[in-house]
């Protein structure tokens, strides 16, 4: 029997994936917890957040995440409130202002309509800390991903912008997609479940430039990011790490980051949370994300 005590603290203390996966080895695990995993490993499997589509499920207070069904499972008389669910997407090993918390708790679940997250939102972004090599050194440069939904009722991830110090430069060139070829493959919207490992092969052939970066990236490092991958003189290597962005929330703004340890409180919790107005996440991206307007960049 799951243990109510557990629960409670880990509530309390917390107060200071699934597009294109599915949850078959949770249901397996919903089944036969000990099949795979001890009974204390399991409990806190169920709480962690595995994927950043689970974050959001757990944002949004849908009751078909695996937290829920396992806690309605294994203890069907303990009942999750709003509250709860918001408590635990964060990092509970930092030091959170209360009162701070509780103004986002109001903002998010106001009386009038609850405030919900979509993986198909504008406005946020996955920020990906990327090793390439440039002119034979390892260099580090950032790419700032969001989820494009095109006109066929799909959608792919793409890059709205890059930074690096390997790419400041005063003269910044205005880049020319490759028009003469049809791309192969485009960045999967379920990409981030795997660490966007799919970015290899779609930097491998540059008739898939096209489809790999937004339409929006204007006159910043993004071109010359563009530029030396066109010159052959950058090389990508590999994704060190993830960071989520989310600016959709009206005067707020949040950073989710993963953290792997035996732990009820892992996977993606937020790390930053920031209230901001319209003019200062207009500042946020330029500064955070490298993402300008075209008003912007004149």
């Amino acid at each position: 029997m799951f243990s109510k005590s557990l629960i409670s603290l880990f509530l309390l203390s917390s107060c200071v994936q699934i597009y294109g996966q599915g949850l078959s080895n949770d249901e397996q695990y919903l089944k036969n917890p000990k099949s795979r995993l001890g009974r204390d490993k399991y409990e806190d499997y169920a709480f962690q957040i595995k994927i950043i589509d689970e974050f959001i499920e757990r944002f949004n207070t849908d009751k078909k995440t695996l937290l829920h069904r396992y806690l309605e499972a294994n203890n069907a008389d303990y009942q999750l409130t709003k509250l709860d669910f918001y408590k635990q997407l964060f990092d509970k090993s930092r030091q959170w202002n209360i009162e701070n918390l509780r103004s986002f708790f109001r903002a998010i679940n106001p009386e009038e309509q609850q405030i919900f997250l979509s993986f198909y939102d504008e406005d946020w972004f996955a920020e990906l800390d990327c090793d390439f090599e440039y002119l034979g050194k390892r260099e580090s440069i950032h790419l700032v991903m969001k989820v494009l939904k095109t006109g066929d009722n799909t959608s792919r991830w793409c890059i709205e912008s890059a930074f690096g110090t390997c790419l400041n430069r005063i003269e910044i060139p205005t880049p020319i997609f490759p028009t003469d070829s049809i791309p192969e493959r485009s960045l999967s919207p379920s990409s981030h479940g795997v660490n966007f490992v799919g970015l290899e092969k779609i930097f491998h052939k540059k008739q898939n430039y096209k489809v790999l970066f937004s339409n929006t990236f204007l006159l910043n490092h993004t071109n010359v990011f563009f530029q030396e991958l066109l010159d052959n003189r950058l090389i990508f290597k590999q994704v060190n790490k993830v960071k989520y962005h989310f600016l959709q929330v009206k005067n707020w703004t949040f950073t989710v980051e993963k953290f792997s340890r035996n732990s009820v409180n892992a996977g993606w919790l937020i790390t930053n949370l920031l209230t901001l107005t319209d003019d200062e996440k207009t500042i946020y991206r330029q500064k955070n994300l490298g993402i300008f307007t075209q008003k912007e960049n004149h």
